[in-house]
């Protein structure tokens, strides 16, 4: 039996979600006291693991991505544009938390976390853990805060 066909379904998913911080906008003076956010240079890996084949690492890609200075909800991604959609975000000190739900088959859910380095937040790691009838999807993540301020956060 051949698993090619899934490999298809999960992997468009799966580059989706490695692509995990959305496309940067243009930035500002970081010393400009008016500017809402902050970019971030941002890493994503992605690795599909299923029943009965080797795991698959996925290239990891890298962007620079503007954030609100203080985070509300999970790293922007663009993962409304897939059918998913992430909700109970929580902060407990260093760690961020939140779930995920993509409807797009095949249907995933799943969970992330981000812990910041030391309480200036310059730095993070994190993983997203998704789940579907057909395989896990892991996204491993590593972020880095620039010196540079911009004016349109996602």
């Amino acid at each position: 039996m051949t698993h090619a066909p899934v490999f298809r379904r999960m992997a468009v998913p799966a580059l989706l979600l490695s692509t995990f911080l959305s496309t940067p906008l243009p930035g500002v003076r970081a010393d400009d006291p008016e500017l809402p956010g902050v970019y971030w240079q941002s890493t994503s890996q992605a690795s599909m693991e299923m029943p009965g084949i080797p795991p698959m690492q996925m290239a990891a890609q890298s962007v620079k991505v503007c954030t609100p200075v203080e985070w509300t909800g999970p790293p922007a991604s663009g993962e409304q544009e897939r059918g998913c959609a992430s909700s109970d975000f929580q902060r407990d000190g260093l760690k961020v938390t939140w779930t995920s739900v993509c409807e797009v088959p095949p249907v995933m859910t799943g969970a992330g976390e981000i812990t910041f380095a030391d309480e200036r937040r310059a730095a993070y790691t994190g993983v997203i853990r998704y789940a579907s009838e057909e395989g896990a999807l892991v996204v491993n993540l590593t972020g880095e805060r620039l010196d540079e301020g911009c004016a349109h956060p996602r």
